[in-house]
């Protein structure tokens, strides 16, 4: 690994505001990260405020960037109707993302809650009333 990858390494995950997948109720990552070589990409979802915020503290910590695209952020709209909190918004996003919804499933719930440091149970509640929220909207 070279000298300069792990320096952006040791910030990024050194520095919880800087590398978590929900930043504040505004921003969160979208996944995958990808890592290689002396980079690392990866795409956030948020409000042009919060992005900008963010960006402004890369720069802060001396981490170079290069923005490749800015895109309007449309949801499914049955979701954001759908009134889902954060969490449950971020925690069903990424179980949609990792393949949980697949068939065979890519990765199962125990996995899951150890990426969102929850226990299953509580993850599987989280997942349940966001999957009731969602089908609310489609059929009442």
């Amino acid at each position: 690994m070279r000298k300069n990858f792990s320096k952006i390494l040791k910030k990024l995950i050194g520095e919880p505001n800087l590398f978590s997948k929900q930043v504040d109720d505004d921003l969160f990552f979208d996944l995958p990260i990808k890592f290689e070589d002396e980079k690392a990409q990866f795409s956030l979802v948020g409000t042009q405020e919060s992005i900008d915020g963010y960006l402004k503290l890369l720069e802060n910590f001396d981490i170079q960037y290069k923005l490749k695209s800015v895109k309007n952020y449309e949801e499914f709209p049955g979701v954001r109707k759908a009134d889902l909190t954060n969490r449950q918004r971020e925690i069903i996003s990424t179980a949609f993302d990792l393949g949980y919804y697949d068939t065979p499933r890519k990765i199962g719930s125990e996995k899951l809650a150890e990426i969102f440091e929850i226990a299953q149970p509580t993850l599987l509640e989280h997942l349940r009333k966001s999957e009731k929220k969602i089908m609310k909207h489609f059929f009442e």
